[in-house]
């Protein structure tokens, strides 16, 4: 089939399930220049095609999913896998050039929650906090990225891929808050220390949802949250509940608290809301969502993950249209 027109270029990724609306803000400028002459629409298709981990089917000619058989997904009972497959595509292909131009080789596994613990507060961090993992996985050779404004409808939390030689983490969670993002990106590190993501290009474990107390069954996914609570706390039984009256309370116990601990302070408090039983139908997210703030004024995980991508990757290395491309989606602003 040969794309001719723009209407048919736009029917064809709806169909995929990625609607223009959503896909035109991160596309190249030239794109406009190019949509009244079919070859230009051909170009425009192969961008498309490269930077939005899609490829052509050999039969039919028109823009198809990858093959996803290679990826394992943890979901909420009421999703159908194939919702996910769209942010699932673009998050990978964004992994793949952020793999390309990484500098730190992959050391070839992640230490035992314990010794990985040990070494970060060895270094005289005062708990084990989500800067702190996300630059030592950049030390192992691991990149990780954070696009917590993904284009597509049904989003993940996190994910773990193998691509160019290397695993990469994606995370994708909403509120945009160290503290939100902390146990998920623990949890993926969990699934790479225990060997869970198999070694071969393309392969992914997606998490749609993370729990700390994962009771869904699944060895791999209870096994991961089991490492990301010791990595964070030191023991992997770890609950607390605490007396949740007001957002300055709970600032100055979780501090001091993470402090005697060696906790992060923002995990406390996600663990104690997490734990704490609501009385009167109270919801205390809210509440926590100001806490995080005050414990982290300023501060965004994809900020975080943005200033230490560029410490560590050599954007030389990428063509100037996939560096582009890379500050479009947000990951180098």
């Amino acid at each position: 089939m040969t794309i001719q027109t723009m209407q048919q270029l736009k029917k064809e990724v709806k169909a995929i399930g990625m609607p223009w609306p959503k896909l035109q803000p991160l596309l190249p400028d030239w794109w406009k220049d190019v949509s009244d002459y079919p070859a230009g629409i051909v170009e425009l298709r192969g961008f498309i095609a490269k930077y939005f981990g899609l490829e052509i089917d050999q039969t039919h000619g028109n823009l198809c999913l990858r093959d996803h058989s290679s990826v394992c997904f943890k979901t909420k009972i009421s999703t159908d896998q194939r919702k996910l497959a769209p942010n699932r595509s673009l998050l990978t292909s964004v992994a793949r050039q952020v793999a390309l131009a990484a500098t730190s080789p992959w050391a070839g596994g992640i230490p035992p929650a314990i010794a990985l613990r040990d070494s970060i507060l060895s270094s005289g961090r005062p708990w084990v906090g989500f800067e702190e993992l996300v630059e030592v996985c950049w030390q192992y050779g691991v990149p990780v990225i954070c696009s917590p404004e993904l284009p597509f409808p049904y989003k993940m939390e996190g994910m773990a891929m193998f691509c160019l030689g290397r695993p990469v983490i994606a995370l994708s969670k909403k509120p945009d808050k160290p503290g939100w993002a902390l146990f998920t990106l623990a949890h993926e590190i969990g699934h790479l220390a225990l060997d869970h993501l198999a070694s071969e290009d393309g392969s992914a474990l997606l998490d749609e949802t993370i729990s700390v107390d994962d009771t869904n069954n699944d060895d791999k996914e209870c096994f991961a949250s089991q490492y990301a609570v010791t990595l964070l706390t030191g023991g992997a039984e770890f609950k607390i509940s605490d007396n949740i009256v007001s957002a300055k309370s709970m600032v100055q116990s979780a501090t001091s608290k993470g402090r005697e601990w060696k906790i992060d302070p923002a995990h406390l408090v996600l663990n104690a809301v997490h734990h704490t039983k609501s009385t009167g139908g109270k919801n205390y997210y809210p509440l926590m969502n100001d806490i995080l703030d005050a414990l982290n004024p300023g501060q965004t995980a994809s900020s975080i993950c943005r200033q230490l991508l560029h410490r560590y990757v050599d954007l030389t290395i990428l063509p100037e249209e996939s560096v582009a491309f890379l500050e479009r989606i947000g990951l180098l602003k």
